[in-house]
Formats: C-alpha cells, sequence, structure tokens
C-alpha cells in the first residue's frame, strides 16, 4: 500500500507538472478524498521509515524480554551494509557514468568536474542530504535523499535501541524532545548555516 502511495504521488506530480491532457487527473479531481489522499502520497516514505524502525528493533525487544544482553552493533552494521551498499554503488556508477553524459553531456565532467567528484564521494558515503551542492542528486535522481537519512538511522539504532528496549516511554519522551529541539533550531539558530550551505551552492 506504502508503494503505491507513492508511486501514485508521483505520478500526479509528474503529469500535472508537465500539463499533460491526462484523463486519470480528471478521474482523480472527481473525486475529492482521493485527491487529498493521492497529493499526500509523500508521507508513504514517513510509512516506509515507521515500519524499518518496528522492523528492526525488534530483536532488542525479543532480547530484552528474555532478559539476554542486546545483540552486538557490528553484525548488525555488516547486514545493513551487505544489503544495501553493493546495489547503491552500482546505481550510482549508473548515475554518474552513464546517465550524466547522457543527460547533461559529456562536457559536463569536463567543466563540473569538482562538483561532480564532491557529489560522487558525498554519495558514496551517504552523505548527501547534508548540504544543498549535493541533496538534489544531480536532480536525476533525487529520491536518493531516503538512502542517506535510512544509513543514518542504522548508525544510531544499535545505541538507541537497547535503550529503548530497557525504558520505552522515557526513551521516546527523549527522541520527541530532541526532535522537536532539532526543528525549532532548524527555524531559527541554524540559520547562518543554512546561509552558508545556501551561497556555497550558489558559487557552483
Amino acid at each position: 500500500m506504502a508503494v503505491l502511495w507513492v508511486i501514485a504521488f508521483h505520478y500526479v506530480v509528474v503529469r500535472a507538472a508537465a500539463g499533460i491532457a491526462d484523463p486519470w487527473l480528471e478521474a482523480l479531481r472527481a473525486v475529492q478524498p482521493v485527491e487529498v489522499m493521492v497529493k499526500n502520497g509523500y508521507l508513504g516514505v514517513d510509512l516506509f521509515f515507521a515500519i524499518t524502525g518496528f522492523l528492526l528493533v525488534l530483536p532488542w525487544l525479543r532480547h530484552a524480554q528474555d532478559s539476554l544482553p542486546a545483540p552486538a552493533a557490528l553484525p548488525f552494521y555488516r547486514r545493513r551494509l551487505a544489503r544495501i551498499v553493493p546495489a547503491y554503488w552500482v546505481q550510482l556508477a549508473f548515475l554518474f557514468f552513464l546517465f550524466v553524459p547522457l543527460l547533461r553531456g559529456i562536457e559536463w565532467w569536463r567543466l563540473d568536474f569538482w562538483f561532480l567528484l564532491y557529489n560522487l564521494g558525498a554519495h558514496a558515503t551517504f552523505l548527501h542530504y547534508t548540504t544543498p551542492l549535493s541533496s538534489a542528486s544531480l536532480v536525476i535522481n533525487g529520491a536518493l535523499w531516503t538512502l542517506a537519512l535510512e544509513m543514518q538511522w542504522y548508525l544510531l539504532l544499535p545505541l538507541a535501541a537497547p535503550l529503548f528496549a530497557r525504558r520505552p516511554w522515557v526513551t521516546s519522551a527523549i527522541l520527541v524532545a530532541l526532535s522537536l529541539g532539532w526543528r525549532w533550531l532548524a527555524a531559527h539558530d541554524l540559520e547562518a548555516l543554512v546561509r552558508f550551505d545556501l551561497a556555497l551552492a550558489a558559487r557552483w
């Protein structure tokens, strides 16, 4: 359901932006509740993250329930890397060495070599969503931002999961407070960092 929700959202956004006469869009607009649901299809990504978080925390919860030591972090990291990194790096190879020349022209590699090299390094290390220089993934595969957040979540999970298993309500309250604090900082004290990042992006 979450996959179909996201697909429907992207279909509507792309077709509407292109200004194409589409009978499916007209039918969608005729049913207001369905239109509202589809236009909020980006929430399907949030649902993915919630499902992933629930499933990956389960081993820590089971160990705590059976009074066993928490699962080791290193095997968890190895499994996550083995599952994601090989296919992700193959996709990056296609993105940078096939689709960039096809869509932007081979000259782009020569004219913007350092920009592309920076982007390649940022994407390979899952840090591309930390700056406007690379967060758009060259405006070719913008959905890659989800991989950056997912890998950061994997990095933190073995640290947070044991705390959550032992003190779920306290840990939840702390995480909610941290999230709200970050949102407040992003709206206020991080303005200088945002301006700096935007100035960097403007130079490129």
